[in-house]
């Protein structure tokens, strides 16, 4: 499945990367994410093209449960965007 997902939902999401600390939500982690030295580059990218490679959710359990994208969900929001793309299995984009 490929889709749209508000912004706001992709936050309330499970996040098995998150640490103990944390909490278990998308939104409890992406402090740590935009500390990635990777980030700013991301989050010109995305800024500039929009983006491009849809977040992976997981919808088989109880809870949606992010799969891969914590980054492009934290540049989402630092960006005002209303909704992500998202897919259900790992899409690539070769260049």
């Amino acid at each position: 499945m490929i889709g749209l997902i508000p912004t706001a939902e992709a936050l309330a999401l499970m996040s098995p990367d998150a640490e103990p600390e944390e909490g278990t939500d998308v939104a409890d982690v992406l402090d740590r994410k935009r500390k990635s030295p990777h980030y700013p580059r991301l989050l010109e990218d995305i800024r500039r093209d929009g983006i491009a490679v849809p977040v992976v959710i997981d919808y088989s359990g109880t809870y949606g449960e992010l799969r891969e994208g914590h980054h492009r969900i934290a540049a989402a929001v630092d960006l005002g965007l209303s909704s992500i793309p998202w897919s259900s299995v790992p899409l690539r984009i070769d260049n």
